[in-house]
């Protein structure tokens, strides 16, 4: 991050998005308006690439200021390469990841204890720390609450 920006800083930056994805989709676009356009600055420039590897490589040879995509990824990629990656630490987005079974499945309570006693091991500690992941662990396997 040469540039010293952060989240809240890309008016008028090169931001380099996945297609498809709901970065491009959804996220840039909400940043894009609620940062920039929304107060007269000048918009996100969103480049839509193939694969994150292509923003990535785009990012290293300058051609992008930033690159927007799942955080435990890139938290990951920069684990790995320290000296040439920083994740910023302000996400635009936070969300749950979930795991679907059919409405009233007898599966439900064994799937939940599973994830309940995977949660509970200290290998899922050792785990969220060995890939960059300390703080993004969940502490309870609930049920998901319906939305509306």
């Amino acid at each position: 991050n040469p540039q010293k920006l952060n989240v809240h800083e890309l008016c008028g930056r090169r931001v380099g998005v996945q297609s498809g994805t709901t970065a491009e989709i959804k996220w840039l676009p909400q940043l894009n308006e609620k940062d920039c356009t929304s107060k007269g600055k000048p918009a996100i420039t969103g480049v839509t690439l193939p694969s994150v590897n292509d923003s990535l490589t785009q990012l290293s040879s300058k051609r992008l200021d930033a690159v927007m995509y799942d955080f435990t990824s890139l938290a990951w990629t920069a684990k790995r390469q320290p000296t040439v990656l920083e994740v910023l630490p302000e996400r635009v987005v936070t969300t749950k990841v979930n795991v679907a079974l059919p409405k009233g499945s007898a599966l439900t309570p064994a799937i939940q204890a599973a994830v309940q006693s995977i949660i509970d091991s200290p290998k899922y500690a050792e785990a969220l720390d060995r890939w960059g992941f300390q703080g993004l662990g969940i502490e309870t396997a609930a049920m998901a609450v319906p939305l509306g």
